[in-house]
């Protein structure tokens, strides 16, 4: 005990604190200021979103809603416990678990980011429907293709977010070029910027990922739970969901079935 003090003592400066406690006072304001500026930034972009969303925070409202309902009514209620319905309620929860994470990035503009849990959200999803087909594989990541074409065709640029490997999808978001009197130079932005295009087109592909969800549980809760299991109210406020996307332009009138191209 009296090394582990004379220790202490040792490590104090002529002023009586601690070195670490000196550099924690001289790092805080920087720290904080990147901080709050990051948060004021978002935060002024989340509410630009939600004006440029439109009707499709209606639509948000109403399929978070139905996958909330059903979670609700069968919480705490036995069902099967074979291998598979315990795989694939796993696989519900991991998704559902992520979806405040995903839509805040989306909402607050840190674009890269909600790329990234987009294409967790996909991968998660393509898992569930492959799973259902009985294809899954142990240790494999299952193919895109079962989400359907329309779906399945963006995991590129999902992936290349991820991985940080196009250079010009993260500079358009993150550069601005600044032409001064005579040169033009590019301004590196390390707060959230708005890009409301891009916002609109990862909400709608997480709202229709999310229902793509509701469908796979429907699925499995009709057989485990079929009282409580979704009902016509609930499929009617997902068509319902479906039609606002389209009036906000999002999505064709027509969808392809989950699994179809499995």
């Amino acid at each position: 005990m009296e090394d582990v003090e004379k220790n202490t003592d040792d490590n104090r400066t002529p002023n009586g604190t601690t070195r670490l406690e000196e550099m924690k006072a001289a790092l805080i304001l920087p720290a904080g200021t990147i901080y709050a500026a990051q948060k004021y930034a978002g935060d002024r972009v989340r509410e630009a979103t939600r004006n440029a969303l439109g009707q499709m925070l209606d639509a948000h409202l109403l399929v978070s809603g139905v996958m909330a309902g059903v979670l609700l009514r069968t919480d705490g209620k036995r069902c099967p416990q074979g291998d598979h319905y315990q795989e694939r309620r796993v696989l519900f929860a991991s998704y559902v678990v992520g979806m405040p994470l995903c839509e805040q990035a989306i909402e607050e503009g840190r674009y890269l980011q909600a790329l990234t849990l987009l294409r967790q959200e996909m991968e998660t999803l393509a898992q569930i429907v492959t799973s259902h087909c009985g294809k899954r594989q142990k240790g494999k990541q299952a193919t895109m293709a079962v989400l359907g074409k329309d779906i399945a065709r963006v995991y590129g640029d999902l992936s290349a977010a991820a991985h940080a490997s196009n250079h010009a999808m993260a500079s358009e978001l993150l550069t601005a070029e600044l032409e001064g009197h005579e040169t033009i130079s590019t301004a590196t932005y390390f707060y959230p910027v708005e890009n409301k295009k891009l916002a609109r087109q990862a909400f709608a592909l997480h709202l229709l990922l999310s229902i793509r969800l509701i469908q796979q549980i429907s699925i499995d809760y009709l057989k485990v739970h079929p009282k409580d299991a979704f009902g016509p109210n609930d499929v009617e406020a997902v068509n319902l969901a479906l039609e606002l996307m389209a009036a906000e332009g999002m999505v064709e009138p027509v969808l392809d079935e989950p699994g179809e191209a499995a």
